[in-house]
């Protein structure tokens, strides 16, 4: 529109990170190569490891209710495991978007992102699953390749499906 915005304080804050909108709304790449951490995420891991090390407390309840409540969403109470965990993932999908984090939580997961129609998410063995553009996931997609003189100096380890050893 040819209209320039400034942040010139802290009562009218801009984006740390710079907005690609190709890579938001196309190709999902970002052209910055920036590692970004953000308390938020912070507060999402905590909540996540709390839950995944025993049960759901109430610091990991205050942890994820932090951000729920700073993006104008009602507390979480269900205090069911796997809920509350797959709860802290949807809360990182819709809080890092720009960070491209997204690939790496499903890798350690195992778990695939299903965005639904009515904007509900729910969370499909990465094994069976496949985007919105019909690809399916295999070993190759998942790991980077073990390098030659790891596999040289180690017998007992063995190439990633799909890479080739030399």
């Amino acid at each position: 529109t040819g209209l320039t915005w400034t942040a010139s304080d802290e009562e009218h804050p801009g984006s740390f990170y710079y907005f690609d909108q190709t890579a938001m709304e196309e190709t999902g790449k970002g052209s910055h190569d920036w590692n970004v951490y953000r308390l938020a995420e912070a507060y999402l891991d905590a909540a996540e490891s709390i839950a995944q090390s025993g049960s759901v407390t109430s610091e990991a309840l205050g942890y994820l209710n932090a951000i729920r409540k700073r993006a104008g969403l009602p507390d979480f109470t269900n205090t069911d495991k796997t809920a509350f965990i797959e709860a802290c993932w949807t809360e990182r999908l819709r809080e890092l978007p720009l960070e491209f984090k997204i690939w790496d939580d499903v890798v350690r997961t195992k778990k695939f992102p299903v965005i639904n129609e009515d904007h509900t998410v729910t969370y499909v063995d990465l094994a069976s699953a496949t985007n919105a553009r019909g690809a399916s996931f295999a070993g190759k997609s998942l790991y980077w390749p073990i390098g030659l003189l790891q596999l040289q100096r180690n017998k007992s380890l063995h190439q990633i499906d799909g890479y080739a050893s030399k």
